[in-house]
């Protein structure tokens, strides 16, 4: 409607333009007309006599006067002639010669004939001669009845020349109009045209002009205004009387907008509702404006328009609209509507509800694309903004999962599908839709998502008559393909499934349907998209038949089992290194214990004979040494128990390294001795006096190394070097040997230092071995904050190199390292409590609960030896009831209790005493030396643990404590905690 009133006061203002050029137009149009009508009726009379009497038209005395040399113009004589001179022009051409007496005999002929009026006339000709310079005419005198028709002659020129000059000035005009009104409109548009077109493009959109001169009151209505007031042509009440129109109510408020735009200079734009001058109500547009005349406003105009049926349709489309938002309210979805080319969106509030809105925030939410874009997820808009770029252009389907911000801040997940409605070009018109607040249902899909890609699980479900098939994302990523990269369907999993299982799988697959098994389970393998197999397990059951009873549905999961796979072959290569192991151990115990029994049987078959001690003293020490071999088989059987089982330890106390070397090297000199192989000792650089460090481990690691390099040495040398890496703060000690290497491959094996690892199995069988020392080796130099490593050659030898840490950073190493503190990590003995040190268990009762009749006849003589008074039980049931019907003086002090007993064993019995309330002191004695054993018997009731085979002075000493310190006392409580703790 503004465009309609600008439309309308542009024309009335281009108006007086155009009709001042149309009267332009018509006079340049009758000009050229006047001037040949002119030319053609005055013609004939033109013509000029010459002096002999010969009358000359006047273009002969034109081309006359163009002559060489002459410059008296046609024009110059229709001037003189209109002048009156009674003169004529001839064609005579004289020299310049003649000029002076031409100009002579002209003036002196005017002043004989002329009027003074004409002298005057004529007195100019000389000066206009001059001025030209130009060439001369001869004239005559004429007699007065030639002056008339010279006159006529030159009449009908000079008007012809002046109407076409006067044409040419009216066409430039003409033309400098139609330019200037070029610019606002089109000259070429008829007035007329356009005020009827106008008037009838208002009375089709019900608008009408109107204006009110404020200085002298003048109202001013178009007829269409008039038509909605319904009042006759060229009403025009004044400002009151208009406003009287409008509906009482609406009244104040119009005023009230009138007054600010006066006041402000704005315009107004209203729906107000009115009643004709028929009493007809309608409801009406009203638009209007001020216009200024410096600081003063002098004239309101705007437009009136009739919006009846438009306000009707939008309150019937408001109705209607409320009437879907309470049939939608119930409903979870809320809906939205968006045009692409206006931009125009639309949100219902069951939509603002999901955001978080309340009621009263309905309104202030802006109904534009931005309300929402602005609360997208920024990891969500792109993706967001593309989907819906892609729908309205290429008509892709739009169903998009997003996150938006809620009115409390956090991001919720979203599902918004809509669709456009399209012109007949394809162009999106509108795109209505639904979105539905997913947040609980995506979390949870999430997790199951996430477990399921977690376990490496993928679901499926296949439609068996069509074959249509869906496999979840993990299906798919589990084998490397992006999420439905591949078709859904049967076709799809065969293509994948491994020619050498997909028979297997289709013979589980028909068992299943045909009732022979209650699910389907296969194992088959699947092609990666990386060319590689994976191991998946197939497990399905069907969940829906025909009515016939053949099989319609079956569900299932796939389920990653690659990694099962991969452990199961580890799992395999471990029992059979294990086995090995144990064919190993079973080799390295019973060829020292081969030795043991024949000595044994040697050193018994000597002293019937009465030859005691010469063979016999060397039985003795084979017997020994065999013995300690087994021992030292044993304690790396226990040091690999305690390293799986994280419980192996180590002590930080100043240890000197070279003392610790000489003592590895002075236990090992017999045997390089026998095998004639040099060992000696390199110092690279300074070593530290004293390191804080485990002297035992450290030592264990030594010999291990040594004993490994004397073993594959048969000649040559060994060397033990040591480093100092001060800046690491790390002593290095290598062990290179001259021995009989290993190939790259063997090394690489060794270079693991894993359990039950040699170079190859051929090592124990020429060797010997465990192969347990160098994971123990690797273990012990964790613990010592190092490493250890390899380095070999076939045919030349190995060495192997590790590092402890020196502790020399520490601020109390300092303090050790600088005082005279000896080497030696001995503990002092503790005080006897009981006893003497040659009988330390003198008067101690002892229960000894033991099967073994060999064990309880050496237990029983240490013991008895140590001084002690030893009752032997065989089995549990029997210290149970000795203890229970023991009086003061028989009651045992301590118990040593045999854990693998018959009858009842000695944890049934320990906790059937405690039970009872029996807290005599009980220490465990068993042959299950294993990292957990200790604990289990303290969790049984037991106060300390002693192992077999049995440390006479270890045994001794324990018993000799807890007897004097009883199970009575605080201190036992506590020292059987201390042990526990130190168990766990």
């Amino acid at each position: 409607m503004n465009a309609t009133a600008d439309s309308t006061t542009r024309i009335e203002s281009a108006a007086p333009r155009l009709e001042h050029l149309r009267c332009w137009k018509r006079i340049a149009r009758i000009i050229p007309v006047l001037t040949v009508v002119s030319v053609v009726t005055l013609i004939p009379f033109a013509s000029t006599q010459h002096a002999s009497g010969k009358v000359i038209h006047p273009r002969e005395a034109y081309r006359a006067a163009s002559l060489k040399r002459t410059r008296l113009t046609l024009g110059t004589c229709k001037l003189i002639s209109a002048l009156g001179d009674p003169i004529e022009c001839t064609t005579r051409m004289d020299q310049q010669s003649n000029l002076d007496s031409w100009r002579d005999s002209t003036q002196e002929i005017n002043r004989k004939n002329a009027s003074p009026s004409q002298s005057n006339q004529l007195a100019v000709l000389p000066t206009i001669a001059n001025v030209r310079n130009t060439a001369f005419t001869d004239v005559r005198r004429a007699g007065p009845h030639h002056a008339a028709l010279s006159f006529a002659n030159e009449v009908p020129l000079t008007l012809a020349i002046a109407l076409l000059a006067l044409m040419f000035i009216a066409t430039l005009y003409t033309r400098k109009l139609r330019r200037r009104s070029a610019g606002s409109d089109n000259s070429d548009i008829d007035v007329h045209s356009m005020k009827e077109l106008l008037t009838e493009t208002n009375r089709v959109a019900k608008i009408g002009g109107w204006s009110l001169d404020l200085r002298e009151n003048i109202p001013k209505w178009s007829p269409e205004v008039c038509r909605i007031h319904e009042v006759p042509d060229g009403f025009a009440p004044d400002l009151d009387e208009a406003i009287a129109f409008y509906a009482p109510s609406a009244r104040p408020i119009l005023r009230a907008e009138i007054e600010r735009a006066i006041a402000s200079g704005s315009t107004w734009d209203l729906e107000l509702p009115f009643t004709t001058a028929k009493g007809n109500h309608r409801i009406v547009r009203a638009i209007g404006k001020p216009v200024f005349e410096g600081d003063k406003c002098v004239k309101l105009w705007g437009a009136l328009q009739d919006v009846t049926d438009a306000a009707i349709a939008r309150s019937n489309l408001e109705a209607l609209q409320a009437k879907f938002e309470r049939a939608t309210n119930g409903a979870s979805d809320g809906l939205w509507e968006y045009e692409p080319l206006s931009g125009r969106v639309w949100y219902s509030d069951q939509f603002k509800r999901l955001l978080g809105l309340s009621e009263s925030q309905f309104n202030s939410f802006t109904p534009t694309l931005d309300a929402l874009t602005d609360r997208v997820h920024p990891g969500d808009y792109q993706s967001t903004m593309d989907a819906m770029q892609r729908h309205i252009e290429q008509e892709q389907p739009y169903d998009i999962k997003f996150r938006l911000r809620h009115e409390s801040g956090e991001y919720r997940w979203f599902r918004m599908r809509g669709r456009a409605m399209r012109s007949e070009n394809g162009n999106a018109i509108s795109i209505s839709g639904s979105i539905t607040d997913i947040h609980d249902q995506f979390i949870a899909e999430s997790r199951l998502d996430l477990a399921t890609r977690a376990a490496g699980i993928g679901l499926w479900d296949w439609d068996i008559p069509s074959g249509e098939t869906y496999f979840s994302d993990t299906f798919y990523t589990m084998l490397g393909y992006q999420p439905a990269e591949l078709p859904m369907n049967l076709n799809t999993w065969k293509m994948l499934c491994h020619p050498d299982d997909i028979d297997a799988a289709f013979v589980d697959i028909n068992r299943h349907i045909n009732g022979e098994t209650k699910q389907y389970v296969n194992e088959h393998r699947l092609h990666c998209k990386d060319g590689s197999w994976r191991w998946i397990r197939d497990l399905g059951e069907i969940v829906e038949r025909n009515d016939d009873g053949s099989a319609k549905r079956m569900i299932g999961v796939h389920v990653d089992i690659q990694a099962l796979r991969d452990a199961l072959d580890r799992a395999n290569s471990a029992s059979m290194a294990k086995s090995e192991f144990l064919a190993n151990m079973s080799h390295e115990i019973r060829t020292p214990m081969t030795a043991i029994l024949g000595f044994s049987e040697l050193v018994e078959s000597e002293h019937e004979t009465g030859n005691a001690m010469g063979p016999a003293s060397e039985s003795v020490a084979a017997i020994r040494s065999n013995a300690r071999y087994l021992m030292t088989v044993i304690d790396d059987i226990l040091d690999m128990s305690k390293i799986e089982a994280g419980k192996l330890t180590v002590e930080n106390v100043p240890t000197n390294p070279a003392q610790v070397i000489e003592e590895a090297c002075g236990l090992v000199r017999n045997r390089l001795k026998d095998k004639g192989v040099a060992l000696s000792i390199v110092k690279r650089n300074a070593i530290p006096e004293f390191i804080v460090c485990d002297p035992t481990r450290m030592r264990q690691i030594v010999l291990n190394l040594l004993g490994n390099a004397i073993k594959f040495t048969d000649e040559g040398s060994i060397t033990i070097s040591l480093q100092h890496k001060a800046a690491e703060h790390l002593l290095e000690i290598s062990v290179a040997d001259t021995g009989i290497g290993m190939t790259p491959e063997q090394c690489a094996r060794v270079a693991k230092f894993e359990a039950f690892t040699q170079a190859d199995t051929s090592t124990t069988r020429n060797f010997g071995g465990t192969g347990l020392g160098l994971r123990i080796c690797k273990a012990l130099c964790g613990l010592l904050g190092g490493e250890i490593g390899v380095e070999s050659t076939e045919g030349i030898g190995s060495t192997f190199t590790f590092t402890v840490a020196t502790g020399l950073d520490r601020q109390d190493a300092n303090v050790l390292i600088e005082s005279d503190t000896s080497a030696s990590t001995a503990t002092k003995p503790a005080t006897p409590l009981v006893g003497t040190d040659e009988r330390p268990l003198e008067g101690v009762r002892i229960l000894l609960a033991e099967d073994g009749v060999d064990n309880q006849r050496l237990i029983s003589l240490v013991l008895k030896k140590a001084g002690a008074n030893v009752t032997v039980a065989e089995n549990g049931k029997i210290a149970i009831d000795h203890i229970l019907n023991a009086n003061d003086d028989t009651v045992p002090n301590v118990v040593l209790m045999d854990m693998q007993m018959p009858v009842m064993d000695g944890y049934t019995a320990t906790d059937e005493l405690r039970r009872r309330g029996v807290d005599i002191p009980i220490i465990a004695l068993t042959a299950h030396a294993m990292g957990g054993d200790r604990q289990k018997c303290i969790d049984a009731g037991c106060c300390d643990y002693q192992t077999k085979p049995i440390d006479r002075p270890a045994l001794i000493e324990c018993c000799r404590n807890w007897a004097t310190v009883g199970c009575r006392s605080d201190e036992c409580a506590s020292v059987a905690e201390a042990l526990k703790n130190s168990a766990s």
